[in-house]
Order: structure tokens, then C-alpha cells, then sequence
């Protein structure tokens, strides 16, 4: 399993070193600050120029991004690329309204769809409360 990540802020670059040093995958990762992407790199992940590319090389993809429009920009991106099988979790601190909107947009084009929604954080983001919110997914991945 190759996993993907996409946007490497203070939530997400934690994470994804985490998995890059740990999870003995191939990591494929995506940001638009270059430094973040090459400081990912230079620890054994595998760069990637856009979303789409994360998306092409990845079974498992993360994406945490800020914004509600910095995702629903991330899933316009990857809609061409997306293959049958992936398996998608946003962990973006964004709105449950729009974490539920944005999902079932994807879902009816990857079918596997996990939202992560951060309840609560410290000023570092060093303490979180998670809800984890299964969409659909057991039911599809029966099928």
C-alpha cells in the first residue's frame, strides 16, 4: 500500500513524517510551499508537483488543508485521476457541514471516504480531540 499526503502544515507535515519514518511505504507528498515538500524529501518521501500526482502514485491519500475551498480545490483537482479502490481521509480543520458536502461529492467518484473533524486544539496543535466519522464506508467496501 502507498499512501499520499496532501498539505504539510503543522497538523499535516507532523503526520506525514510520522508516517514517512514509521510506516516502512512508499510516501508520495504534495504542498504548495516547496520547502515543506523538500523537507519532506529529504526524510524519504517522494515529492510530488500537484495533488494529482500524489493521487496517481497513492492508495491511501490524507489531506489537511485549512479552508473548506483549499479542499474542495484539492478533490477538483484529483477527480480525473481518481481510480477505483482509494480510499480518501481529510483531516482538514474545516466546518462538519462542509466536510459532509465535499465528501459526498467525492464519494459518488471514489466511494471510500473518511472524515477526521478537529473538535479542539491548543495554540501548538499539540493537543487535539478527534471525532472519527465513518461515511458509508463499511457498507461500500461490502459491495
Amino acid at each position: 500500500m502507498k499512501i499520499g499526503f496532501i498539505g504539510l502544515g503543522i497538523m499535516g507535515g507532523a503526520m506525514s513524517a510520522n508516517l514517512i519514518k514509521k510506516s516502512n511505504r512508499d510516501v508520495f507528498v504534495f504542498d504548495f510551499d516547496e520547502s515543506k515538500v523538500a523537507k519532506s524529501a529529504a526524510i524519504g518521501a517522494h515529492a510530488c508537483a500537484s495533488s494529482a500526482e500524489v493521487v496517481e502514485n497513492a492508495d491511501v491519500i490524507f489531506t489537511s488543508v485549512p479552508k473548506a475551498e483549499h479542499v474542495r480545490a484539492v478533490h477538483e483537482s484529483v477527480y480525473d485521476v481518481i481510480r477505483s479502490g482509494q480510499i480518501f481521509i481529510d483531516m482538514s480543520t474545516i466546518a462538519p457541514k462542509d466536510s459532509v458536502t465535499l465528501g459526498k461529492k467525492l464519494m459518488s467518484t471514489v466511494h471510500n471516504f473518511l472524515m477526521y473533524q478537529l473538535l479542539s486544539q491548543s495554540n501548538k496543535q499539540s493537543m487535539v480531540r478527534w471525532v472519527f466519522m465513518l461515511v458509508d464506508l463499511k457498507k461500500r467496501m461490502k459491495k
